[in-house]
Formats: structure tokens, sequence, C-alpha cells
């Protein structure tokens, strides 16, 4: 259920950005992985949501790469969590993009 809502949320990243899904894992810790030719987001969902960007082409150390989940935290079931992360994610893409 967990990957569903999370697949559905993020689904931007594929239609307005051009990423792929490079992994998923559906049972126990939901964890979905988006690549282009530039970055990879990972979107790990257990109670709390988290977003890891790190450069495409690096080994996802925690050296190289950025976790975010205080900035979009909020209460609320499943649904309302992975709203608050993508719009987040989102505004996050356009602020990058603009500069």
């Amino acid at each position: 259920m967990r990957y569903s809502i999370l697949k559905k949320h993020f689904k931007f990243l594929i239609d307005e950005y051009g990423f792929k899904i490079a992994y998923k894992q559906r049972l126990g810790y939901t964890q979905i992985v988006y690549i282009n030719s530039q970055v990879r987001i990972t979107i790990l969902g257990d109670e709390n949501i988290s977003i890891l960007i790190s450069d495409a082409d690096s080994l996802g150390t925690c050296y190289d790469v950025t976790e975010y989940c205080e900035e979009f935290k909020t209460q609320g079931n499943y649904k309302k969590k992975a709203l608050f992360a993508s719009r987040w994610l989102k505004n996050k893409i356009e602020q990058v993009l603009d500069k």
C-alpha cells in the first residue's frame, strides 16, 4: 500500500522531468529510486518519508547523499505525508531549475 501511494505522488518525476525508476522495493521497507543522467532521488517510505538526493554516478554513501525528512514532516495519514513530501520535492526541483 505504501509503495502505491509513493508511486502515485512522485509520478511527476517521470512525467515532468524524465526520470526512470531504477529500483523499487515494495515489501518490508518501501523504497523507490528514480534516476536520470544527472541525479538519483531515493524515496524511503517508512512511517515517515525520507528523500535522498545524490549525483547519478555516486556510490550512495553517507558522504555523497543529502537526506531530507524534517523539511516536509507532518502529522496525519500516509497519503498526507506523501503529498507534503512530493510537493516539497517538486518545489525544490523548481528552485534549482530557476537558478
